[in-house]
C-alpha cells in the first residue's frame, strides 16, 4: 500500500507539473499570433487574438486544420469566436466540417455563394443542425477583437446584388445578420474566387 501511495504521489506530481507547463506555455502575452496551417493544398489560417480570442480563417481541404488547432490554441480552449468561409471552394471549407463538429463556434462567417457539391451541402446541414450563427460579411464591415480590428475589402455588398441577382426574399435575407442556422446560397457559374471575402 504505501509503494502504492509513493506512485500515485509520484506520478500526480508529474501530471501536475505538465499541467502547469501548458498553462505558462498559452498563458496570453498581448501579441496577435498568426498561423498559416499546413493543410495541403488549400487554405487554413487562425489567428489568436492579444485579448485570446480565437478566430480560424478557411478550412482546408481535409482535417489537417484540426492537428493545427491542437497545436496552436490551448489544450483548455474548445472555443472559436469566429470561423470565416472566405468562398465555398472544398479547399478552402472541407476541413471546417470536422471544426464545427469538436469545437464551440460563435460566429460563422460567409459569402452568400453557393456550390453543388456534397462537401458544401454537408456544411449547411451541418450549420443548421449545430444553429451556428451565420453573418455574411461585406466590404466595409469590421471585425474586432479586443484591440485587433480587421477592415473585409471585399466583396461589396451592390456588386454582390447585382452580380448574383437576388430576389426582394433573398435581399431580405442578406441584411438579416446573426441568422442561427441559416445560410443563404445563391449559384454563379462565376469563378467563386471572384466573390471571396478579403481582410484587411
Amino acid at each position: 500500500i504505501m509503494k502504492l501511495s509513493g506512485r500515485l504521489i509520484f506520478l500526480g506530481f508529474f501530471f501536475g507539473l505538465g499541467l502547469l507547463w501548458g498553462i505558462i506555455k498559452y498563458w496570453p502575452d498581448g501579441k496577435l499570433h498568426v498561423v498559416f496551417c499546413d493543410v495541403g493544398q488549400g487554405d487554413a489560417i487562425y489567428l489568436r487574438m492579444p485579448n485570446s480570442a480565437d478566430l480560424l480563417v478557411d478550412g482546408g481541404p481535409n482535417d489537417k486544420v484540426l492537428a493545427c488547432l491542437g497545436r496552436y490554441m490551448p489544450f483548455y480552449d474548445r472555443t472559436l469566436e469566429a470561423v470565416i468561409l472566405t468562398h465555398p471552394q472544398k479547399d478552402h471549407l472541407q476541413g471546417l466540417l470536422s471544426v464545427i463538429q469538436r469545437y464551440h463556434v460563435k460566429n460563422f462567417i460567409t459569402v452568400p455563394i453557393k456550390i453543388e457539391t456534397d462537401s458544401y451541402k454537408n456544411l449547411k446541414l451541418q450549420i443548421k443542425r449545430l444553429n451556428l450563427p451565420v453573418n455574411y460579411l461585406y466590404a466595409n464591415h469590421n471585425l474586432k477583437f479586443g484591440s485587433v480590428l480587421a477592415k473585409s475589402i471585399w466583396p461589396d455588398k451592390e456588386w454582390l446584388v447585382k452580380t448574383l441577382k437576388f430576389d426582394n426574399q433573398a435581399l431580405a435575407h442578406l441584411d438579416n445578420q446573426n441568422t442561427v442556422g441559416d445560410i443563404l446560397g445563391l449559384a454563379t457559374k462565376s469563378d467563386l474566387n471572384l466573390y471571396s471575402i478579403y481582410l484587411d
